[in-house]
Parts: structure tokens; C-alpha cells; sequence
């Protein structure tokens, strides 16, 4: 082998990694704009006042940078317990069952459970161990009006939300659906026959059947 061919074949190599490094470099700067851009918003904004807003709106930035950067969708659950919750001829929803469902559409970033003040400790503890915050409410308390409270906080939240879940079979959702719908959420409705409402399973982008098992 001559000095041609071993020179032209240690020149010729780098080439892929040549283009790896354009590709990075771009990248980079992408990256640094991005920065920059957001950084420059936040200080033009702030000569404004309201300085919490400007925080927020910077952290708000942030968060869709990082979602960005790593191909999430972030979803927010409401649960409507009073009526998915209740036993249906010695069955209930399966938690576990629900939490794997609401998995395969992201990551879980809110999430809402709706009860009565009666429910068993045991209930609103197997709620928090699949990451719902768990709110009692009285008999003389409408969980939808709660449900539509929770569920503007969501729409009108800093963060970037993709998906709603809405875990209920009651006609009383359909407000909630229809108005994640309008703010442009992809609206998944959970619930289980019977009592599915035919208008809300209607309303929704998609509909997810929740499985039941045997309460001890």
C-alpha cells in the first residue's frame, strides 16, 4: 500500500463525522437561540412589572422547551369518583388497570380524584399511590362543579397539557369535554358499561373501557 491510498483513506473517514458535527453545531445554536429568545421576552415583559407573572411565564418556557427536546405529551386526569368509583355488583374500576391506561398517552403531570367524604381510607390511599390528589367532598357539595374547577385550572395552566382524561360516565362531564376540545387537548373519556353516557362517549376523541374487578 502506497502513501496515496493510506492518506486519502484516513482524509476520507471523517466525513460522516464531519456532517455529525455540522448537524450539532446547528443544533447547539437552535438550542442557544431558543435560550436567548425567552430570556430577551422575559426581561422586555418585566420592564412592565408584575415581575411573578414574568417568573411563571419564564418557567412556563422552560417546561415547553424541555417537552420539546424530549418528545413528551403531558396528560391531566379527572376523576369523577361518586360515579366511577362505586361498586357495580361486587366489582370496582381497578386502579392499576386505570393508571396503565392513562400512560399510553404520556406522562401524567395533574391529576384529580373527586370523593365523597365517606370514602374508606383505603380508597384515597390506593388513589395516592397511583398519583391522584384525592379531594373529599360533602353530600351537599356537586363534584361536577369541583370537576369544572379542577378542569379550567388545567385549561388555563402554564403547562403545556396535550391530553385531557376525563374518568367519568356522567352526561354532566360533557362541558368539560367539549371545552378541552375547543382549547385544542386531544379528550380521552374513561368510564364502563352500564350508565356510559351515549353523548359524552360521542363528545370525546377517544374512548377508553376501564376494566372492573372483585372488591374483598
Amino acid at each position: 500500500m502506497n502513501n496515496y491510498d493510506l492518506s486519502s483513506r484516513v482524509f476520507s473517514c471523517p466525513k460522516y463525522l464531519l456532517c455529525f458535527w455540522e448537524v450539532a453545531k446547528l443544533l447547539f445554536i437552535v438550542y442557544i437561540w431558543l435560550i436567548f429568545d425567552i430570556v430577551f421576552c422575559v426581561f422586555a415583559r418585566s420592564l412592565r412589572g408584575n415581575m411573578m407573572s414574568e417568573i411563571t411565564f419564564f418557567t412556563s418556557m422552560l417546561e415547553r422547551l424541555r417537552k420539546f427536546f424530549k418528545g413528551e405529551k403531558y396528560v391531566a386526569a379527572l376523576l369523577d369518583g361518586p360515579n366511577i368509583l362505586r361498586k357495580v355488583e361486587g366489582r370496582r374500576v381497578s386502579l392499576n388497570d386505570l393508571r396503565k391506561k392513562i400512560d399510553e398517552y404520556g406522562v401524567l403531570k395533574k391529576a384529580v380524584a373527586i370523593v365523597s367524604s365517606d370514602a374508606p381510607p383505603s380508597l384515597i390511599k390506593a388513589l395516592n399511590l397511583i398519583g391522584f390528589e384525592v379531594h373529599a367532598i360533602d353530600a351537599k357539595s356537586d363534584p361536577y362543579i369541583w370537576l369544572a374547577v379542577f378542569a379550567s385550572r388545567v385549561l388555563f395552566s402554564e403547562i403545556p397539557y396535550d391530553v385531557l382524561f376525563v374518568i367519568s360516565r356522567d352526561t354532566r362531564c360533557l362541558p368539560i369535554v367539549q371545552k378541552g376540545k375547543e382549547k385544542g387537548l386531544k379528550v380521552v373519556v374513561a368510564g364502563f358499561e352500564p350508565g356510559f353516557s351515549t353523548a359524552l362517549k360521542h363528545a370525546a376523541d377517544e374512548i377508553v373501557y376501564l376494566k372492573l374487578e372483585e372488591v374483598k
